[in-house]
């Protein structure tokens, strides 16, 4: 049996959001195995199978109170909702979003169960995962770090040297001119930072949070 999952956003101040990007109604199809989401509609025909069309309201109480779906709707993602209830029950199968075209398989949490010889792997990636969290949080904090530190020394130069510009009335364009050109320089290391971020996470949205987050917490420390 394959189920086709579509909530319906229709929520006031989902919708309110959602008018200010694209117009946004996720769709998911779940399976329990594999070899049925990839058979063509004639092939599910002549071997009736069928397809259960599930729509699920956004202002449904399983999506919790106004802002809890909000949330959800904003940050979360109705993917991750998805995931969650359909590894409580039945704990295996295969989910689909036609919106990013991203396949997942949630039969690794049931596997990962099985056997004390599959422990070893599930402790290795977990390890990998920690391991390369801590080079992401290092990698991260180090740039900004150095880029804020040098910034602001440059800055503290450039006032300096402006104030002595100024009080003996000298020329300030060509200070100016080569204060701004070796501050581009920080431009490209900053993107990328960024798009490395994008790259780890795969979540753009999640990737600058993480960014502006790190930016907050050195110039906390640097004040």
């Amino acid at each position: 049996m394959i189920f086709l999952l579509a909530p319906d956003v229709s929520f006031s101040s989902v919708e309110w959001l959602e008018n200010r990007g694209r117009s946004f109604e996720p769709t998911y199809l779940y399976t329990v195995e594999k070899g049925y989401f990839l058979l063509p509609e004639g092939a599910k025909s002549r071997h009736n199978i069928h397809t259960v069309n599930i729509s699920i309201s956004a202002r449904d109480s399983c999506f919790g109170n106004m802002w809890q779906q909000l949330l959800i709707n904003s940050f979360v993602g109705y993917d991750t909702i998805l995931m969650n209830s359909l590894l409580s029950s039945p704990g295996q199968g295969y989910l689909y979003n036609y919106q990013t075209k991203e396949f997942y398989d949630l039969n690794y949490a049931h596997d990962s169960t099985e056997g004390s010889t599959q422990f070893g792997d599930y402790l290795v990636k977990k390890c990998g995962v920690l391991i390369m969290s801590l080079f992401v949080f290092f990698t991260t904090t180090m740039s900004v770090s150095f880029t804020l530190r040098e910034t602001q020394t440059r800055m503290l130069k450039f006032t300096v040297q402006l104030e002595h510009h100024a009080r003996h009335r000298l020329p300030t364009f060509q200070l100016i001119f080569v204060h701004v050109i070796e501050s581009l320089v920080f431009v490209p290391i900053m993107i990328g930072i960024l798009f490395f971020l994008f790259e780890f996470y795969d979540d753009q949205l999640l990737a600058f949070m993480v960014l502006i987050l790190v930016w907050m917490c050195e110039l906390f420390t640097l004040i």
